[in-house]
Protein backbone atom coordinates (compact mmCIF):
# COMPACT_ATOMS: atom_id res chain seq x y z
CA UNK A 1 0.00 0.00 0.00
CA UNK A 2 2.97 2.44 0.64
CA UNK A 3 2.16 6.20 1.99
CA UNK A 4 -1.63 5.72 0.73
CA UNK A 5 -2.07 3.18 3.35
CA UNK A 6 -0.35 4.57 6.19
CA UNK A 7 -1.85 7.92 5.73
CA UNK A 8 -5.71 6.16 5.25
CA UNK A 9 -4.45 4.25 8.71
CA UNK A 10 -3.52 7.57 10.21
CA UNK A 11 -6.69 8.86 9.38
CA UNK A 12 -8.81 6.27 10.76
CA UNK A 13 -7.10 6.59 13.88
CA UNK A 14 -8.33 10.21 14.32
CA UNK A 15 -12.19 8.81 13.95
CA UNK A 16 -14.54 8.84 16.95
CA UNK A 17 -16.31 5.32 17.68
CA UNK A 18 -20.20 6.24 17.35
CA UNK A 19 -22.39 6.82 20.41
CA UNK A 20 -23.92 2.94 20.82
CA UNK A 21 -27.75 3.54 21.03
CA UNK A 22 -29.88 0.37 22.10
CA UNK A 23 -31.52 -1.67 19.54
CA UNK A 24 -35.00 -3.17 20.17
CA UNK A 25 -34.62 -6.90 20.66
CA UNK A 26 -31.10 -6.78 21.79
CA UNK A 27 -29.96 -7.41 25.52
CA UNK A 28 -28.05 -4.94 27.12
CA UNK A 29 -25.29 -6.74 27.80
CA UNK A 30 -24.75 -7.96 24.29
CA UNK A 31 -20.88 -6.16 24.83
CA UNK A 32 -21.18 -9.36 27.23
CA UNK A 33 -21.98 -11.71 24.27
CA UNK A 34 -19.48 -15.17 24.49
CA UNK A 35 -18.15 -16.82 21.71
CA UNK A 36 -20.01 -19.45 21.91
CA UNK A 37 -22.96 -17.70 21.92
CA UNK A 38 -22.16 -16.08 18.65
CA UNK A 39 -21.53 -19.37 16.97
CA UNK A 40 -24.61 -20.84 18.04
CA UNK A 41 -26.74 -17.33 16.40
CA UNK A 42 -24.37 -17.84 13.41
CA UNK A 43 -25.38 -21.75 12.73
CA UNK A 44 -28.67 -20.83 13.23
CA UNK A 45 -28.79 -18.25 10.73
CA UNK A 46 -26.37 -20.72 8.63
CA UNK A 47 -28.39 -19.51 5.17
CA UNK A 48 -27.49 -16.35 5.40
CA UNK A 49 -23.83 -16.85 6.35
CA UNK A 50 -23.25 -19.95 4.85
CA UNK A 51 -24.23 -17.44 1.29
CA UNK A 52 -21.84 -14.96 2.81
CA UNK A 53 -18.61 -16.88 3.66
CA UNK A 54 -19.37 -19.01 0.15
CA UNK A 55 -19.90 -15.79 -2.01
CA UNK A 56 -16.62 -13.99 -0.56
CA UNK A 57 -14.67 -17.33 -1.14
CA UNK A 58 -15.76 -17.26 -4.52
CA UNK A 59 -14.95 -13.95 -4.91
CA UNK A 60 -11.38 -14.09 -3.42
CA UNK A 61 -11.08 -16.41 -6.03
CA UNK A 62 -12.33 -14.48 -8.52
CA UNK A 63 -9.85 -11.12 -7.38
CA UNK A 64 -6.68 -14.17 -7.44
CA UNK A 65 -7.38 -15.74 -10.95
CA UNK A 66 -7.56 -12.04 -12.31
CA UNK A 67 -4.70 -10.78 -10.37
CA UNK A 68 -2.40 -13.37 -11.69
CA UNK A 69 -4.04 -14.11 -15.06
CA UNK A 70 -5.49 -11.25 -16.13
CA UNK A 71 -1.81 -9.36 -17.26
CA UNK A 72 -1.21 -12.09 -19.03
CA UNK A 73 -4.27 -12.53 -20.96
CA UNK A 74 -4.08 -8.75 -22.06
CA UNK A 75 -0.16 -9.26 -23.21
CA UNK A 76 -0.73 -12.71 -24.88
CA UNK A 77 -4.46 -12.69 -26.05
CA UNK A 78 -5.01 -9.02 -26.79
CA UNK A 79 -1.30 -7.90 -27.54
CA UNK A 80 -1.15 -5.40 -25.46
CA UNK A 81 2.45 -4.07 -24.09
CA UNK A 82 3.30 -5.54 -20.80
CA UNK A 83 3.49 -2.24 -18.76
CA UNK A 84 -0.04 -1.04 -20.41
CA UNK A 85 -1.45 -4.26 -19.19
CA UNK A 86 -0.03 -4.34 -15.82
CA UNK A 87 -1.60 -0.58 -15.26
CA UNK A 88 -5.10 -1.52 -17.10
CA UNK A 89 -4.74 -4.43 -14.01
CA UNK A 90 -4.28 -2.63 -10.91
CA UNK A 91 -6.55 0.78 -12.41
CA UNK A 92 -9.38 -1.63 -12.38
CA UNK A 93 -8.77 -3.13 -9.15
CA UNK A 94 -8.09 0.63 -7.47
CA UNK A 95 -11.42 1.64 -9.42
CA UNK A 96 -12.80 -1.25 -7.64
CA UNK A 97 -11.93 -0.24 -3.73
CA UNK A 98 -12.73 3.12 -4.57
CA UNK A 99 -16.12 2.31 -5.63
CA UNK A 100 -16.97 0.26 -2.69
CA UNK A 101 -15.61 3.21 -0.37
CA UNK A 102 -17.77 5.66 -2.41
CA UNK A 103 -20.32 3.84 -2.06
CA UNK A 104 -20.42 3.66 1.85
CA UNK A 105 -20.14 7.63 2.02
CA UNK A 106 -23.06 8.28 -0.48
CA UNK A 107 -25.37 5.91 1.12
CA UNK A 108 -24.29 6.97 4.67
CA UNK A 109 -24.95 10.90 3.58
CA UNK A 110 -28.01 10.21 2.30
CA UNK A 111 -29.12 8.21 5.16
CA UNK A 112 -29.51 4.60 2.80
CA UNK A 113 -29.16 2.25 4.76
CA UNK A 114 -25.38 -0.12 4.03
CA UNK A 115 -27.59 -3.52 4.90
CA UNK A 116 -30.57 -3.69 2.94
CA UNK A 117 -33.65 -4.90 4.46
CA UNK A 118 -35.61 -8.03 2.95
CA UNK A 119 -37.71 -6.75 -0.10
CA UNK A 120 -40.92 -9.25 -0.93
CA UNK A 121 -38.58 -10.19 -4.02
CA UNK A 122 -35.70 -11.32 -1.98
CA UNK A 123 -35.89 -15.06 -0.91
CA UNK A 124 -37.72 -15.11 2.52
CA UNK A 125 -35.21 -18.27 3.69
CA UNK A 126 -32.35 -15.96 3.40
CA UNK A 127 -33.09 -13.90 6.21
CA UNK A 128 -34.44 -16.30 8.72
Amino acid sequence: MGLPGILLALWILTLKEPVRRERPGVKADADKASIPDTNRFMLSKWRAYGSLFFGFAVLGMVINVYQIWGVQYFVRVLEMPLGEAGTRVSITEECDISGVTLEAVLRLRLGVPLLPMRHETQPAWLFR
